[in-house]
C-alpha cells in the first residue's frame, strides 16, 4: 500500500485550520470539565474500590486527552 506524504504546507493549513482549533478547544474543555468534575467529588463511591475505579477512569481519560493534544502539537511544531 502507497503511503502519503505529507508536506510542510500540508501542516501548516492543517494547523491554521478552524476545525483543528475546534477539536483543540474542545479536547481542552473536555479535560477541564473532567478535573471540575473531580474537584467537586464525581468521581467518589461509597464503596471505596469504587472510587479508586471510578478516579483511575477520568485519570486516563485526561491522559488518553493530553496524548492527543501532544501529539497535534508534535506535529504541527515539526512541520
Amino acid at each position: 500500500m502507497h503511503q502519503q506524504t505529507v508536506t510542510t504546507e500540508d501542516i501548516l493549513q492543517w494547523k491554521t485550520n478552524p476545525v483543528t482549533q475546534l477539536v483543540k478547544q474542545d479536547i481542552i474543555k473536555h479535560m477541564n470539565d473532567l478535573m471540575e468534575m473531580w474537584a467537586n467529588g464525581a468521581y467518589t463511591d461509597s464503596h471505596p474500590g469504587g472510587s479508586m475505579q471510578q478516579n483511575a477512569r477520568a485519570i486516563g481519560q485526561c491522559q488518553a486527552f493530553q496524548s492527543v493534544l501532544d501529539y497535534m502539537n508534535e506535529v504541527t511544531n515539526n512541520g
